[in-house]
This record gives structure tokens, C-alpha cells and sequence, in this order.
């Protein structure tokens, strides 16, 4: 009887759904993550970025997003515009840079200034603050999953425009999507 019940209990585990593997939101060195950025953007004439607890949440809950479903994808959390509406953004100008399999944070962040798209996100030059989250996935395709958001101040509001898109970039050490609005 112990035996069927334990040969039970393994035919339980093994019928888990895939998502069901842990992720663990990792700190993305968020103070590091505002120096690098604004070493970058400093390098090409425009200010510098802090971090900002609301865009750090909304980064976080997209890589997350990204690494329950294994997928690399701007649209895998909800569509980008409603998730910065639900994040409290309003029509500000704001852009998302994801990315999957960097180990770490200099690595994702160099892979981004190395794309064009990704580099015209970290050069927006109304952004002022930013959020950054890392989300590991051991078991998922990649392995490591990356969301930076960039805003610019409440205050610089634009008029809303329609949708706004993303484009996917595939980069040597890891593929990302550009997302703006």
C-alpha cells in the first residue's frame, strides 16, 4: 500500500503543468541599474534617471510575467499601454526594454545600448526614472528574464496616441523587444 500511495504521489509531481517550476524576482541592483543608464545617456548629451519604485513594480510584474510563461514578449504581462495606465503613468512618455538569457544586469543593459531600438529607448530624452527587474526561471527557455521601464516625469504629459507597438531585436547574447507608446 505505501508503495502505490508514493508511486501515487510521483505521478502527481510529474503531471505538474510546466508552469508550475519556481521563478525568483532577483534584485536588479536597482542603483546600479540608475548609474549605468545615466553613465550611457550622459555619454550622448542627456540627463541622468533615478529610480522609481512604481516602474520597478511594473518591470517587475513583466519579466515576471515573462519568465512564469517561458516566453520573451511585450504583450505576455497585457498590452503595454494598459499596463502603464495600471501603473499609474497616465499618458507620460514611457518605453520597455525586455530581454532573456543575460546573466546580469551590466549584461542586459550592454545589450541594449548595442541595439538601435533598444539604445532610442535608453536615449528617450524626456525619460527621467526608471525601474529595472530580473526574474530567474531555472527550467524555462532562457533561463533569466529582463524588464526595464523608462518614464519620463508625471508632469510632461503628452496627448494619448494610438497603441503603440514593439519590435523584436535578436542580439548575440540573448534576444529583446522595444516597446513604446
Amino acid at each position: 500500500m505505501k508503495s502505490l500511495l508514493a508511486c501515487a504521489a510521483m505521478l502527481t509531481m510529474l503531471a505538474l503543468p510546466a508552469q508550475a517550476k519556481p521563478v525568483r524576482v532577483a534584485a536588479a541592483e536597482d542603483g546600479g541599474a540608475a548609474a549605468m543608464v545615466s553613465r550611457f545617456r550622459a555619454s550622448h548629451g542627456l540627463g541622468p534617471v533615478r529610480i522609481d519604485p512604481a516602474l520597478t513594480r511594473a518591470a517587475r510584474e513583466q519579466a515576471h510575467a515573462m519568465a512564469s510563461a517561458g516566453v520573451l514578449s511585450h504583450d505576455v504581462g497585457g498590452a503595454f499601454s494598459s499596463r502603464m495606465n495600471a501603473a499609474g503613468l497616465g499618458y507620460v512618455p514611457t518605453a520597455e526594454n525586455v530581454g532573456a538569457g543575460h546573466r546580469s544586469l551590466q549584461a542586459a543593459i550592454a545589450s541594449w545600448e548595442r541595439s538601435p531600438g533598444h539604445q532610442a529607448n535608453l536615449l528617450m530624452s524626456s525619460a527621467t526614472r526608471i525601474g529595472v527587474a530580473r526574474v530567474d526561471a531555472p527550467g524555462k527557455p532562457y533561463g533569466v528574464y529582463w524588464a526595464m521601464v523608462l518614464a519620463a516625469d508625471s508632469g510632461s504629459g503628452r496627448a494619448a496616441s494610438g497603441g503603440g507597438g514593439f519590435i523584436p531585436i535578436i542580439l548575440p547574447f540573448g534576444i529583446g523587444f522595444i516597446a513604446t507608446r
